[in-house]
């Protein structure tokens, strides 16, 4: 059961297709495309947008959860975007991501958000395809030391809905590895006994590589070791797949 204070809700097709960059390096021009079933995903960026930036989404979407009298609704303007308007401390970003208050953090995070404005999200399936972003803008008041962001209050609210997917945004922040970081939340997402081995190397980016299939056996590996450690879940290696023990025996 995740506790209230760790809880984290977004949209189920974010994680499931994770379209993010697994590399701590950036490029200009990001662009990945991931299908998932029927449904195709494509991020555009005028950056990498990386799982570091994914876990500030997501740190968003928790101050959404837990403090939407912070959040202001602003009147549909002339594109009819529903827009809403939060303004918050650096300080109080780092401090619910567990790091300190420092120049470096401070500013790697700053940089986070001002990526996601140039964000541009396209989801399409049989039922049609939907364009959004999902941070408008960012100001950042040096002089008061406030972000002023303003947010898609459609895609926050689908996240929040009943229609959102719950994961432990705890248990995220206890990861270093970018690989790591995205593949627990795809096990937080889709909670199957049972993961082709082909699979996580696409959704770790190991496929993104030049990694051999001996180094990228070692790479996932090395994921799973971390996520026995900080999540406690005891997977295993056979036959082309990773099986979660634990999970099993608690079944």
């Amino acid at each position: 059961m995740i506790e209230k204070k760790d809880l984290v809700k977004t949209d189920p097709t974010l994680l499931h297709t994770l379209p993010f960059s697994a590399s701590w390096k950036r490029k200009k021009e990001f662009t990945k495309t991931v299908k998932w079933g029927d449904i195709t995903v494509t991020l555009e960026s005028p950056q990498t947008i990386n799982a570091y930036d994914l876990v500030t989404l997501l740190q968003l979407l928790k101050k959404y959860i837990q403090n939407s009298n912070l959040f202001n609704k602003v009147s549909e303007n002339l594109e009819g975007k529903s827009i809403i308007r939060c303004k918050l401390k650096p300080s109080d970003f780092m401090k619910d991501r567990g790091l300190e208050n420092d120049p470096h953090n401070r500013e790697s995070f700053i940089d986070s958000l001002f990526r996601w404005k140039g964000v541009d999200y396209t989801e399409s399936s049989p039922q049609g395809k939907l364009k959004t972003s999902f941070v408008y803008e960012v100001y950042h008041d040096k002089i008061k030391d406030e972000i002023e962001i303003l947010l898609n209050e459609k895609f926050f609210d689908f996240c929040i809905s009943k229609k959102g997917l719950a994961i432990d945004f705890k248990q995220v922040l206890q990861y270093k590895s970018p690989r790591t970081i995205l593949l627990d939340l795809f096990i937080q997402s889709t909670k199957w006994k049972q993961y082709p081995e082909d699979l996580l190397y696409e959704k770790t980016g190991l496929n993104d590589t030049d990694m051999d299939l001996k180094d990228k056996k070692k790479a996932l590996k090395k994921c799973f070791e971390d996520i026995k450690l900080h999540a406690n879940l005891d997977f295993t290696y056979e036959n082309g797949y990773w099986t979660n023990y634990t999970q099993i025996c608690d079944s």
